[in-house]
């Protein structure tokens, strides 16, 4: 396992390990590939945009499906219908379980479409700054965290590697990130 971690920028195994208390060496690889791909990018342009005092706002969407066939995950793409506030759009259930929380897709909507409208998701999701690194993470009980992925940040903290593009982080991938037929939904 070290070695497969250190092949994915987490030269620290047990540094890993801590961070995700409780889970199998298979569902850390499975964290660990998620991480490298899919979160670490995302830090790295929020990490890049911030440092050139470009409006950034940075999420992780928390809240863990009750389906049955993966009850207990949050994974990629199960924001798509708390966002665009279809919970109870066909397939949805396949995904999310019988009763995923509107409020909690209230609250995602809402701040999507202030975003879209004014430029800013609203008060209770602050900038993602160097100096604070505020991301909203939405779950049950939504709330913002400091320097969330210093804990487990491929070979620590997320660093602006060479010229990534200028991306709007929630603008341009709300109708581009992921439609919800690739989404399973």
């Amino acid at each position: 396992m070290p070695t497969a971690l250190a092949a994915l920028g987490f030269p620290d195994a047990a540094a890993f390990r801590a961070a995700y208390p409780g889970k199998s060496a298979a569902e850390l690889a499975g964290q660990a590939q998620s991480d490298a791909l899919l979160r670490a990018p995302s830090y790295r342009i929020a990490e890049f945009r911030a440092s050139r005092d470009q409006p950034t706002w940075l999420y992780e969407f928390d809240w863990a499906s009750t389906a049955p066939k993966v009850a207990g995950m949050s994974f990629h793409c199960l924001d798509i219908p708390f966002a665009f506030d279809l919970l109870h759009a066909e397939g949805v259930t396949k995904v999310a379980g019988d009763n995923p929380p509107q409020s909690l897709a209230n609250s995602i909507h809402k701040a999507w479409v202030s975003f879209i409208a004014d430029g800013d998701p609203g008060a209770n999701w602050p900038r993602y700054t160097t100096a604070q690194r505020q991301v909203m993470f939405w779950s049950d009980s939504p709330r913002v965290q400091a320097d969330a992925f210093a804990r487990n940040a491929p070979s620590g903290r997320p660093e602006s590697r060479g010229q990534l593009p200028s991306v709007t982080v929630l603008r341009r991938t709300i109708a581009q990130h992921c439609d919800l037929a690739r989404c399973g939904v």
